[in-house]
C-alpha cells in the first residue's frame, strides 16, 4: 500500500518540482499532483502544458517517486451553462495531465451548485449525466475518475432569498454522495469501471457520519482516500493523532481492512505544511509519512 500526500500547499510555498522533491526525500512513495489552482491561475493553463506534464513525470521518475493520484479543479457546477463547459473543457485538460504523470485516478467533485437539502434527486440525475458525460475520457487517459462526499453549509432565508450567514460557517449539513448509501448509488448509477470513491474522512465526520460505516457501504467501489483530521467543527485538514482531532482511525483501519481495501493512504492534510517553518518542512513531512506508514500497516495487519 502506497503513503502519499497532497503536494498542494507546498507547491504554492515552493513550487511543483521543490514540493515533489520534498516529499519524495520525507520516504512518501508517491504523491497527488494537485490542480486545484487551474480554476485560478496555473502553469497548467499555459499552452505547454503537456511538455509541462512530462517534464515533472521525468522529475519524480528521477527521485524515485509516482504520482498516485490527482485533485481536479473545483467547483464541478455553476448556474451559468457557459461557465459548466468552460469547466468541464478544464476537466478533460486535468485527466490528460494526470494521465501524462502516471495518475491512476483523479478526484472530481460531484456537482452541487444547488442547495443539497432541496434538490436530492435533481443533484443525482444531474451527477449521472455529468459523469456520464466524463467517462469515454476517463478511459481514453487510463485514468478513474474518483468522486468525493460533500458537505455543504445551510443557509437561511434573508430578505426574500437564501443568504449563506457572514459570521459563521455552521451548521454544516450533507452534500451529494454525504453517506455511504447515497455514495454508493451515485457510483452505480453510472455503471462504469471507471468511476470510484474517494472517501474523505474529513467531510464524513463534518457531515456527522461515521467514516468506518461509509467505508463497509462502498466496499470495491473504495478506491482512493483523503486522509484527514478535523475537530468536528471546521474543514481542518490536519494531520491525524492532533489533539483537536475527532476521526477514529482505529474503526477506520479495521473497516479498511473488512473491505480489503486496494488503495493508498492518501493525506489531504494540507494545514500541516501551512505555517510550519521553512526550515522544518522536511522534518513535518517525514512526520506525515510516519503516521501514514502506520496506518497502512494497520490496515495490513488487520487484513490478515
Amino acid at each position: 500500500m502506497l503513503v502519499s500526500t497532497s503536494i498542494e500547499v507546498l507547491d504554492k510555498r515552493f513550487g511543483r518540482k521543490e514540493a515533489i522533491r520534498l516529499v519524495a526525500e520525507a520516504g512518501f512513495d508517491a504523491y497527488d499532483l494537485t490542480l486545484c489552482s487551474m480554476s485560478r491561475e496555473d502553469e497548467f493553463l499555459g499552452d505547454n502544458w503537456r511538455e509541462l506534464a512530462q517534464e515533472y513525470r521525468r522529475y519524480a521518475d528521477s527521485l524515485g517517486i509516482v504520482c498516485n493520484q490527482s485533485h481536479a479543479p473545483m467547483p464541478s457546477s455553476f448556474a451559468d451553462p457557459e461557465q459548466n463547459e468552460a469547466r468541464f473543457q478544464l476537466f478533460l485538460r486535468a485527466l490528460e495531465i494526470a494521465s501524462i504523470a502516471g495518475a491512476k485516478s483523479i478526484v472530481i467533485h460531484p456537482v452541487q451548485h444547488l442547495a443539497y437539502v432541496s434538490h436530492v434527486e435533481e443533484l443525482k440525475q444531474k451527477n449521472k449525466e455529468f459523469f456520464a458525460r466524463l467517462m469515454p475520457y476517463a478511459e481514453k487517459f487510463g485514468v478513474k475518475i474518483a468522486t468525493e462526499n460533500m458537505w455543504q453549509v445551510m443557509k437561511y432565508w434573508v430578505d426574500g432569498g437564501w443568504e449563506e450567514p457572514d459570521e459563521y460557517r455552521n451548521p454544516i449539513v450533507d452534500g451529494p454522495c454525504a453517506t455511504g448509501e447515497e455514495f454508493a448509488a451515485y457510483i452505480d448509477q453510472v455503471d462504469s469501471p471507471y468511476l470510484v470513491a474517494c472517501l474523505d474522512l474529513g467531510h464524513a465526520v463534518l457531515a456527522h457520519h461515521d467514516p468506518a460505516a461509509m467505508i463497509r457501504a462502498l466496499g470495491p467501489r473504495l478506491q482512493a482516500l483523503h486522509v484527514h483530521d478535523v475537530d468536528g467543527k471546521d474543514d481542518l485538514h490536519t494531520a491525524p493523532f492532533v489533539s483537536v482531532g475527532v476521526v477514529d482511525f482505529d474503526a477506520v483501519t479495521t473497516a479498511l481492512a473488512e473491505i480489503d481495501y486496494q488503495g493508498d493512504i492518501t493525506f489531504e492534510a494540507l494545514r500541516v505544511f501551512s505555517r510550519v517553518p521553512e526550515a522544518l518542512i522536511p522534518q513535518t513531512a517525514r512526520y506525515l509519512y510516519e503516521i501514514g506508514r502506520y496506518l497502512a500497516d494497520e490496515v495490513e495487519r488487520k487484513k490478515k
